[in-house]
């Protein structure tokens, strides 16, 4: 064996290994794409989507926009200002065909992956300046962590309506960052582009759910901020405006202060900033403690490889690798995660529904992760030992099968794929499908103008949201019959109300 070939041994040995890991955790995707097949809309899905259901049925493709449109002004005046949120909910893709509710996981896997990819790039093109191409690995791997570990799939992943409000606005808001970031070292026409995309994008985002527009003020205000010191310039300041600005719009909309007093009259909520600033460091430490557990502990392990490659790749800015800025920037991760959860819980007095939770969830892997970098790099920087690179390398057979074992150990614990795949076996999912369909068959008959059906036998965890009820004046039931062109729709009672 020649020295050529025993220095590309190791090297083939690693890209071996980063393939077989990239095709397992594709595979613990699987069966959450073919749940998507069996999934149905529910709720507010009807409610957000009546107009533009009816416009897809007898128009084409303008009259639908206009009728988004015409949805998101309605909401404005009725209900809260999420002005862009209205609009992208009023699109639902069942409108177009029940069959086609199921592009809803796909699309919102494709948004948030190129969310993620987009900011690990920027981080480590634009602020460590390192050459490596193990950002992807980086980005990949804390994806597939979040969305198989992410609180609530259904409301995250399926259910339409909370998932586009919420995961959707987020990874805009994600790309946003991402684009400033760049921003920051760019200059000339590519500056341009990236200011005016930003600042385009931003508005946008502040019309979608409040948490995630106030998550783009704070990190846009510390990258204008960062751009007033380093370079001089105020540009930067552009795209936060047109947050702040779009965030003002939704907050004294007529529609905000409806819900709001409903909100205070139904609920007893009671807006008070003293309490919201005291309970969002321990509702962030609650959290934490759900959250670093060992799938969490097994995901930085894995990651750890990725990051020694970006060090070992030279060219970077060195000086940023300190335990002192690792520390910072785990201090300001908090900060920005407090900032976060003080939104719901100024409004709602506490975390709300866990599609919130979901998006506080995968800032925290995104954020943990660059820490979680910044704390190695700083090892890296003073010397780790020869031993502990190596085995960190995957260019050993036992380094390969000790990530494996790792992914997998995130994979088949408690995840989505594994709530996927018994649902999926069982036939839950499944037989929940087919009674959803055998409503389908009653919706599509315009003899029957008042629509009762039998209580759901299966409400699977992963793919079940919410269902109509035995009362026709229930608001479920209002919207999903305006939606079927129904005069009414009402479930039989359940055996223990006959009782």
């Amino acid at each position: 064996m020649t020295p050529q070939t025993r220095t590309n041994q190791p090297e083939s040995r690693f890209r071996q290994a980063v393939v077989i890991l990239a095709l397992i955790g594709a595979a613990s995707l699987a069966p959450l794409i073919v749940a998507s097949f069996f999934n149905h809309p529910s709720a507010d899905d009807f409610s957000y989507s009546v107009v533009t259901h009816a416009a897809a049925q007898a128009d084409g493709i303008a009259s639908v926009i206009q009728a988004a449109f015409d949805t998101s002004m309605r909401y404005m005046q009725t209900w809260q200002g999420l002005y862009s949120s209205a609009f992208v909910l009023a699109l639902n893709p069942a409108i177009f065909g029940e069959g086609f509710y199921a592009l809803t996981c796909p699309l919102l896997m494709a948004v948030s992956l190129g969310a993620f990819l987009l900011f690990f790039r920027s981080l480590c093109k634009n602020v460590i300046a390192s050459p490596s191409k193990a950002w992807i690995g980086v980005a990949l791997l804390a994806w597939l962590f979040f969305i198989q570990t992410m609180p609530s799939p259904v409301q995250g992943l399926y259910w339409y309506n909370g998932a586009m409000n919420y995961l959707f606005f987020w990874s805009l808001g994600l790309i946003v960052l991402a684009m400033m970031v760049s921003y920051l070292t760019s200059s000339g026409w590519k500056a341009a582009v990236l200011l005016l995309a930003s600042t385009l994008l931003a508005f946008v985002v502040a019309g979608g759910n409040h948490v995630s527009s106030f998550a783009c003020i704070l990190g846009l205000a510390y990258i204008a901020a960062v751009d007033a010191i380093r370079h001089r310039r105020f540009f930067a300041l552009i795209p936060l405006a047109a947050c702040i600005v779009g965030f003002a719009i939704v907050m004294t909309a007529p529609g905000t202060a409806v819900r709001s007093a409903r909100l205070a009259t139904e609920a007893g909520v009671h807006n008070s900033i003293p309490w919201t600033l005291a309970m969002a460091p321990y509702t962030l430490l609650s959290c934490l403690s759900e959250w670093v557990n060992l799938q969490y502990l097994c995901f930085l392990a894995l990651a750890t490889p990725l990051f020694h490659r970006i060090c070992i790749a030279g060219g970077m800015k060195t000086g940023l690798l300190t335990v002192r800025n690792a520390a910072l920037t785990a201090l300001a991760s908090c900060a920005f995660l407090i900032g976060m959860l003080c939104v719901p819980l100024y409004s709602l007095q506490s975390l709300g529904e866990p599609r919130i939770v979901d998006i506080v969830y995968a800032t925290f892997v995104v954020l943990s992760a660059f820490t979680a970098f910044l704390f190695y790099g700083a090892l890296f920087r003073r010397g780790i030992p020869e031993r502990l690179a190596s085995a960190l390398s995957f260019r050993s057979r036992a380094s390969a099968i000790a990530a494996a074992v790792l992914l997998l150990a995130i994979i088949v614990a408690p995840s989505t794929f594994s709530l996927a795949f018994d649902e999926l076996r069982s036939g839950q999912i499944q037989s929940y499908d087919a009674q959803i369909d055998a409503r389908l068959a009653i919706y599509g008959d315009a003899s029957v103008r008042d629509a009762v059906f039998p209580q759901l036998t299966e409400k699977p965890e992963l793919i079940y949201f919410d269902d109509i009820t035995d009362d026709p004046a229930d608001w479920r039931n209002v919207d999903a019959a305006a939606y079927y062109n129904k005069d009414s729709v009402a479930l039989e009672p359940s055996a223990s109300d006959a009782s």
